[in-house]
């Protein structure tokens, strides 16, 4: 009986063991995906900014445009002969 136990205590702590190694792999893995998510989440931020900075360019670029053709005569005919 006294043996039976022992073995069952070793089995046990092996499996004890065993799981804790799962655990501080598992903990690794989603310590990496967060670093990683803030990578992704830093990077969107970044994107959209560039994205704003972009539309604001190309808006000042369509009024300027806008602006030249109405105000010199070749600059209407052109945008008309274009259309």
């Amino acid at each position: 009986m006294e043996d039976n136990l022992d073995s069952l205590v070793l089995e046990n702590n092996s499996q004890f063991t065993h799981h804790n190694d799962i655990i501080e792999k598992n903990n690794k893995n989603i310590f990496s995906v967060r670093e990683d998510f803030g990578k992704v989440q830093r990077q969107h931020f970044e994107m959209g900014h560039i994205n704003e900075t972009l539309e604001q360019r190309i808006d000042q670029l369509k009024g300027q445009r806008d602006l030249s053709i109405l105000l010199n005569k070749a600059g209407l005919q052109n945008d008309l002969k274009s259309q």
